[in-house]
């Protein structure tokens, strides 16, 4: 069975006007930790200018999340790195029992400061994983290449992440496929996860797809809150399981508990906003870089103004 990582916290930070509170952020950590999802991820390791919360994860920030406690905590959250902003001062927070997993985003252009990143978090008990970022741009050739140059690192887990959510199933098959059997054929041990985005509705189609052909990780979010039009549904991911019979640790229960108590919060959020922006990203099959410069060339404030235009 595949492991799930909740992703709501990290993905939230980039939602408009995110209203996840302090205190409901907590809440969250502990109801996910009491539903049994495998890992929590709660920000971006440590960027020094900011305050101690998802966008710093230091030991303040853990400390308040877990009240202090380690037991029943081990292992339990996962942290991001983005590589550009990585300094190794900030890095000993990794040492904390609580911390089970590190990610780093990749792209080809930051590929080489990655494996050096890689490398030296290897004395840290915890596993690593390489995102490989925007894959629905990647063609096979580049994405073999990239995978190729992971698998002789010291990663344990490779994800492909459809940041624009503009892949469908029969792409999400294809990749799995081909990166099993790069990884087998190089003798490399990597595991698999896949990161959905869900603005053409797919998330959860693309999701099963890669559970099908045996990926071993996959990111959810409550409500599918998260960047742009948002992440898989965690709590439909496995109401729809529970439908067709598959039988499971995860306590549904609490999850919809979990859900019925965020839609408030979540409807104070600009993230429902972003649906029909969203909808024209992933058709167009673009980044958020690319729609922030054509905001800025065009002098507007969503993709939406320039489509009526």
């Amino acid at each position: 069975m595949f492991k799930l990582m909740d992703v709501t916290l990290r993905e939230g930070s980039y939602v408009v006007n995110n209203a996840l509170t302090k205190s409901e952020s907590k809440k969250l950590v502990h109801e996910l930790n009491k539903a049994k999802i495998d890992l929590i991820e709660i920000g971006y390791l440590g960027n020094i200018s900011r305050d101690s919360g998802v966008e710093k994860c230091d030991s303040e920030y853990l400390d308040f999340l877990t009240d202090g406690e380690i037991l029943n905590w081990e292992g339990k959250f996962s942290v991001m790195i983005n590589p550009e902003n990585f300094s190794q001062s900030t890095a000993e927070i990794l040492a904390d029992r609580r911390i089970g997993m590190v990610r780093l985003t990749v792209t080809k252009n930051n590929l080489e400061r990655v494996k050096e990143i890689v490398n030296s978090l290897s004395k840290y008990n915890i596993a690593i994983s390489t995102n490989l970022i925007r894959v629905s741009r990647l063609g096979h050739k580049e994405l073999n290449e990239l995978v190729n140059e992971l698998v002789d690192t010291n990663t344990d887990i490779i994800y492909l992440a459809d940041s624009n959510g503009a892949m469908l199933p029969e792409d999400i098959k294809k990749m799995f496929f081909s990166l099993k059997h790069l990884i087998m054929k190089k003798g490399g041990k990597q595991k698999l996860g896949f990161h959905a985005h869900n603005n053409l509705g797919m998330a959860i189609s693309n999701a099963l797809a890669a559970i099908e052909v045996g990926c071993d990780f996959i990111d959810a979010s409550i409500l599918g809150y998260g960047k742009s039009s948002g992440n898989l549904s965690l709590e439909l991911l496995l109401s729809l399981m529970r439908r067709q019979n598959f039988i499971y640790k995860w306590n549904i229960t609490k999850i919809l508990s979990l859900a019925n108590q965020l839609t408030t919060v979540v409807r104070k959020s600009g993230f429902y906003l972003s649906q029909p922006e969203g909808a024209i990203i992933g058709m167009k099959n673009m980044n958020l870089d690319e729609v922030q410069e054509i905001y800025k060339l065009k002098g507007i404030s969503s993709l939406l103004d320039k489509e009526n235009k």
